[in-house]
């Protein structure tokens, strides 16, 4: 089963699937590896993507494994503590 997140930001639509043991998390292009989706799409708001990362993904345990949608350098796969100690839009010290 998959329970099934609201991670607006990149559009106003944009959800993420997370598997009940929380394991794995399909982000689509709310979070990428090393990245975020872009906001300039009609409803997209990069306050709305970092308060949905945060809140709804950055929540999760450190090993589960993040799938986004794509990969611009042919990688698959992250998980959630790479992302929340790396991510250089949305890691780190980053904040709003």
């Amino acid at each position: 089963h998959l329970e099934v997140r609201a991670t607006p930001g990149h559009t106003e639509g944009c959800v993420s699937f997370v598997s009940d043991d929380k394991k794995m998390v399909f982000t689509g292009d709310t979070l990428l590896i090393q990245g975020c989706g872009r906001t300039d799409f009609q409803g997209g708001s990069a306050s709305t993507l970092y308060d949905s990362v945060h809140s709804q993904l950055f929540t999760l345990p450190n090993d589960c494994v993040v799938w986004p949608a794509h990969d611009y350098k042919g990688r698959f796969s992250s998980t959630i503590g790479n992302e929340k100690n790396t991510n250089p839009r949305l890691g780190g010290d980053k904040s709003k």
